[in-house]
């Protein structure tokens, strides 16, 4: 035998003997499968995810129509969508002009946008991870800044609460999504939605309006949850792997093939020694939760955790915890831009509501002065101010 042929030999012996070395076992990744599968089957009815917020909840599958209305979305050309978030960003020159843009679109995607909104609130799991079932978020976020633009523009106050209400539940059920990058762009859409809800806006509103926002705004707060489910993105992560026809390097954080080399460049093999640790780390994480624990102790938490996956994958494009603190803190943000957006509506409508701040578990102040009435967040300097108002009468009495 030449020496380059021994040579050779002993290379693939060697990497032989670091795959048995590294990749998770068959029984444990057996283990997690079956784990996942079962996720999937339960986590529809197990998550929390935001209720419907106008009328009775429509019977079927939310993430069908969601599925349906970007699809109907892609008819949007660039223009339009461009039109749509330059008068979000500044005052349209009126608002014929600016609802001139969403009569432009297509009419059957808004319908079936808001259709999806009002059914059962529940953003299902999805069936085929393994064929990278997605839906294009693009084009979702077109036909929520068509609802935004009609929650500002809109001729009756009653049509601009209905749909401010459907992008603030479209924005919380896709924060619900078991993939990281919806989780994100939902979070985008509710900061998006909060937004729009401004003193201004508020004042533009009938006492019936105020009404249906208070209750509405009530249900979102106690369904909102203030953690990101991360077993389910966990298990999202396990069953591509295992059910995906073609899996390729990208889809795992790889750049290239060439990374795979220890595990004789298999992506899959490499896939399974990576997400099986990820599982492992993420469930004693879980595991280790104690109940209603408070933000600073989760935040050390959350930066431990990530950094045991940042240092498991150095290699990585993107490690797979990269976006966990993000979402959790503009989860907590956007329950608290809630929160003062609910005091505000209570004030308006002569009531009090004390409601406590999600980062510090301390109530949320009010601060009263000569027109005006502001109230903050301590711990992020989160406000929402009333110009212009005066004691409320039920406060007088």
């Amino acid at each position: 035998m030449s020496v380059l042929r021994w040579m050779l030999s002993l290379l693939l012996v060697f990497a032989a003997l670091v795959i048995a070395s590294l990749t998770a076992g068959p029984d444990s990744w057996h283990r997690a499968v079956e784990w996942a599968r079962q996720w999937r089957t339960d986590s529809p009815t197990a998550k929390p995810t935001c209720p419907v917020l106008v009328g009775a909840p429509l019977p079927g599958d939310a993430r069908s129509r969601y599925a349906r209305a970007a699809e109907l979305a892609r008819a949007i050309d660039i223009d339009d969508r461009q039109a749509l978030r330059a008068v979000l960003d500044k005052p349209a020159p009126s608002a014929a002009e600016a609802m001139a843009i969403v009569a432009r679109l297509p009419a059957k995607a808004l319908a079936e946008q808001s259709r999806a909104a009002r059914t059962s609130g529940n953003l299902q799991f999805a069936r085929r991870l393994g064929g990278r079932e997605q839906l294009p978020l693009i084009d979702f976020m077109a036909l929520c800044d068509a609802l935004l633009v009609t929650a500002r523009y809109a001729e009756t106050a009653e049509l601009r609460v209905d749909a401010w209400l459907d992008a603030l539940a479209c924005g919380w059920d896709f924060a619900g999504m078991e993939v990281a990058v919806g989780e994100l762009y939902g979070l985008m859409i509710v900061e998006r939605s909060l937004a729009i809800a401004d003193d201004a806006w508020l004042r533009s509103l009938s006492p019936e309006c105020l009404a249906q926002l208070a209750t509405a705004l009530a249900k979102v707060d106690a369904a909102a949850p203030l953690v990101s489910d991360l077993q389910t993105q966990v298990a999202s992560m396990v069953l591509l792997v295992e059910e995906a026809d073609d899996l390729q390097p990208h889809d795992i954080g790889l750049r290239s093939i060439y990374e795979t080399w220890e595990n004789l460049f298999s992506v899959k093999d490499a896939a399974i020694e990576r997400v099986a640790l990820l599982d492992e780390q993420v469930k004693a994480f879980c595991s280790a939760t104690p109940p209603n624990e408070i933000w600073p102790a989760r935040e050390a938490r959350l930066k431990d955790l990530v950094l045991a996956d940042e240092q498991a994958n150095p290699d990585l494009a993107f490690n797979y915890l990269h976006s966990v603190l993000r979402s959790e803190q503009e989860r907590r943000r956007n329950v608290t831009r809630m929160r003062l957006l609910r005091m505000a509506v209570a004030h308006l409508r002569g009531d009090e509501l004390a409601l406590m701040d999600p980062f510090d578990e301390v109530p949320l102040s009010v601060a009263q002065g000569d027109g005006f009435v502001q109230f903050c967040s301590v711990e992020t300097g989160l406000t929402f101010r009333l110009e212009n108002v005066s004691e409320p009468a039920s406060r007088g009495r």
